[in-house]
């Protein structure tokens, strides 16, 4: 059960309620309906329902890390009048939520880590955000499960360990037509869920719920130039009763179309019997997940894959200072590269820094000139005695491998990654075949996830007075 989506589900029904009140009062109405009564004790009904599932939930999770569960929801009083029992709810309606434990600034036990967890803290992604990023949010709450107690419960099933009539029952509902089941929902939107409190881009990017294998989103293209806005559109100041001047912005559709990714694994008999291995295999799959998403957001071409970032047309590689040694990173390329930045982008909180692990030390002992010296600008406060930054004029600082090494195009890149698209498919595969490696005695398993992604801008932006400036700049190589 996701626990704070119910409390989201909850609110909406206590929202719903007061709406039927406010009617009532909109028309300078007393009582209600009897219509209107039926509605109004059926939503807060069914509020107080969601809020048994929510207090279990809490106090599940609180007892797992050893802490005070929070205070229950108040429950509906039917005693007193409609208007008293709606006020009551509403100014009840949150306080319980801001007793559950909140994530120690370094991450020690005492979080709910599935919703807000520290690295989030520290990349200036609030649990608000990025629960709106998660499966269940975009697609709803699922509606089956195959009544499966756990995930293990469902490998047991696929591995063979127990014969499961709903393993008989998915293939012949067409899931499995290539041997392969559907994972459950609430497992699937598990699996999608954590590989999210893991990765980079996803965790800003603006997504688009798939339901077919292609998605087409209509918008226009970003130019403000002497042409006008959005390659077009054009203001003018008129006099009174003159005639006006049309103007048109100029159309850009963007087109996802569902990416297959495929994980093949071969695994022993005797390390599938085993059940730490067993716990410890859907951490790998989501694992990969996580490392495969990114590597084709940053580093895709398009072609069976995600158009990545580096390889866009709306990326502005930033050129070397003049003389610039190979392989280094200079001040004046940073304060360079934030000077091509689309200007809307410098206030998003969607605005970070990814770097390869390897300019560290670049970063470390950047300076900037003043006089015949310079000064440290990336050295913590108190010296090498501190923990470095994880900023970088403001904005995160994500180092990540998935970046080009020192001294190559795409060793340190500014985006804004709310610019970037993905579409995602909510169905997450689980096949596994032991006919192939049956005279070994192992099996093959398989993860299919289906997304697509690309940048929502098709190409670089020129301000009016014809100033290129994008949403992701890079820096020219230095050899």
């Amino acid at each position: 059960m996701d626990t704070w989506q119910t409390c989201s589900d909850r609110a909406g029904l206590i929202e719903k309620a007061s709406k039927v009140m406010f009617k009532a009062a909109g028309e300078d109405r007393t009582r209600l309906t009897d219509t209107e009564k039926r509605d109004f004790d059926s939503l807060l009904r069914q509020a107080d329902q969601m809020a048994d599932e929510i207090d279990s939930g809490f106090r599940r999770e609180a007892d797992g890390i050893g802490m005070r569960p929070p205070r229950p929801f108040m429950r509906d009083d039917r005693s007193l009048e409609p208007t008293e029992r709606i006020k009551r709810l509403l100014e009840n309606l949150d306080e319980p939520m801001n007793e559950v434990p909140k994530p120690d600034p370094e991450g020690r036990a005492g979080d709910f880590s599935t919703y807000t967890t520290s690295a989030n803290t520290r990349r200036g992604i609030t649990s608000l955000e990025r629960e709106k990023r998660t499966a269940s949010a975009m697609f709803g709450r699922g509606a089956w499960s195959g009544g499966w107690q756990s995930f293990n419960e469902f490998f047991d099933a696929l591995h063979g360990r127990i014969a499961d009539p709903r393993v008989t029952r998915a293939m012949s509902e067409g899931i499995g037509s290539d041997g392969g089941f559907m994972v459950p929902t609430e497992y699937s939107d598990r699996m999608l869920d954590e590989s999210l409190g893991n990765e980079i881009v996803r965790r800003y990017a603006t997504i688009f719920p798939m339901g077919s294998d292609e998605l087409r989103v209509p918008g226009f293209v970003l130019d403000h130039n002497s042409s006008g806005l959005y390659g077009g559109l054009v203001g003018y100041w008129k006099a009174e009763g003159s005639t006006l001047t049309e103007s048109q912005p100029e159309p850009r559709k963007l087109t996802l179309r569902a990416k297959k990714l495929a994980i093949l694994s071969k695994l022993s008999n005797e390390l599938l019997e085993d059940m730490s291995a067993r716990d410890q295999l859907e951490g790998v799959f989501i694992n990969a997940m996580t490392w495969y998403f990114d590597e084709g957001f940053i580093n895709g071409d398009g072609s069976g894959e995600p158009l990545g970032i580096i390889k866009s047309p709306c990326v502005y590689e930033q050129a070397k200072e003049g003389g610039q040694v190979a392989a280094t990173l200079v001040w004046e390329n940073v304060s360079q590269m934030w000077g091509r930045l689309t200007p809307a982008s410098a206030s998003r909180s969607s605005l970070v820094w990814l770097a390869h692990p390897t300019t560290l030390v670049q970063l470390l002992n950047m300076s900037k000139a003043v006089g015949t010296g310079g000064v440290p600008v990336f050295m913590p406060a108190n010296g090498a005695s501190g923990r470095p930054a994880d900023t970088l004029m403001g904005r995160p600082l994500i180092l990540t491998a998935h970046c080009s090494t020192l001294g190559t195009a795409g060793d340190l890149i500014l985006a804004d990654l709310s610019r970037y698209g993905i579409g995602l498919r909510r169905d997450v595969r689980l096949d596994r075949s032991g006919h192939a490696a049956f005279t070994s005695d192992e099996e093959y398993w398989r993860l299919i996830a289906r997304v697509d992604g690309q940048p929502l801008d098709n190409r670089t932006t020129l301000l009016p007075d014809g100033t290129e400036v994008a949403p992701f700049v890079t820096l020219e190589t230095r050899s």
